[in-house]
Order: C-alpha cells, then sequence, then structure tokens
C-alpha cells in the first residue's frame, strides 16, 4: 500500500492490486529471497538424511557424509543468498534515506531486516559447521596408516 499524510495530519492509504507496482528493487529481493527459502529447504531435507541420528543410509557411512556435506553446502548457498539481497537492500534504504528529496517516500531499517540478517547468519554458520563436521568424519573414516603391514614382524625391522 501507499500512504500519503494531507495538511490536516490525515493519513491516507490506497491498496495495490498487482505486485507490478513496487520497485524494482523490492521485486527482486522477493525473487531472491524465495530462491534463498527454496535452497535453505532443501538443505534442510539432504542434511536430515545424512545426519547420524537418523536411519536413512546407515549401510554406506561415507555416503551419509557427503549427503550432509552436500546439505551444508546448500545451507551456505541459501545463507549467502539471504545476506547479500539483504545488505544490497540495506544499502538502498540508507542511501535512500540520506538524499536531498523531500518529496520521497522513504524507508527506513526495521525489524524484519535484522530478523533477515539473523537467519542469514543462523543459516550461514549453521551450513559452515556441518560441513566442517562432515569433512572431519570423512577425513577420520580414512585409513589411520598407509604403510604395509608385515607377516613377518621378527625379520622385518627398521
Amino acid at each position: 500500500m501507499q500512504c500519503s499524510v494531507d495538511s490536516s495530519s490525515h493519513v491516507r492509504c490506497t491498496n495495490f492490486n498487482s505486485l507490478l507496482h513496487q520497485t524494482f528493487e523490492i521485486r527482486m529481493s522477493r525473487v531472491i529471497m524465495i530462491v534463498s527459502i527454496v535452497l535453505s529447504s532443501f538443505a534442510v531435507l539432504v542434511a536430515v538424511s545424512g545426519l547420524r541420528c537418523t536411519k536413512f543410509l546407515d549401510d554406506n557411512e561415507t555416503l551419509k557424509d557427503r549427503t550432509a556435506f552436500f546439505g551444508g553446502i546448500l545451507s551456505v548457498c541459501g545463507g549467502l543468498f539471504a545476506l547479500g539481497i539483504t545488505s544490497w537492500f540495506t544499502y538502498l534504504i540508507v542511501d535512500d534515506f540520506y538524499q536531498k528529496d523531500e518529496g520521497k517516500d522513504k524507508y527506513v531499517i526495521g525489524k524484519s531486516l535484522i530478523g533477515a540478517f539473523v537467519a542469514s547468519l543462523l543459516c550461514l554458520f549453521g551450513g559452515v559447521f556441518l560441513c566442517v563436521c562432515s569433512v572431519k568424519n570423512l577425513r577420520s573414516s580414512n585409513k589411520l596408516s598407509q604403510h604395509l603391514v608385515s607377516k613377518n614382524p621378527e625379520k622385518d625391522y627398521v
């Protein structure tokens, strides 16, 4: 909706019937945020199937760790999309606020942008943490020693 204040301090608001009446920045922000939400939701589904506490893929530990790692990568991508678009939109608000144009509508940073920052950082850190733990498990599941074991240890010594 678009609101205006007349000389008698009466606020008059009109609703928009279409999403196309919004600015390019708002439409672009919505699209990229929806992409981030879809990526993060898919990351949760993939990561849950790769967690150690689930029964899915119990017969193959390496595949389970790789699945958790892929879920972490998707979570990091979703967090980066959300953090990038939130930062860009915040920059546009701050830049627009300090312009000298008095008749123009001015936006301020609100609770939804702060919530978007917090959510994107949580998604980003959670994905990094999941990737680090999965890589650690992938590395530790390899053989500890690559040296050949002698069948006659009494004859083969260093």
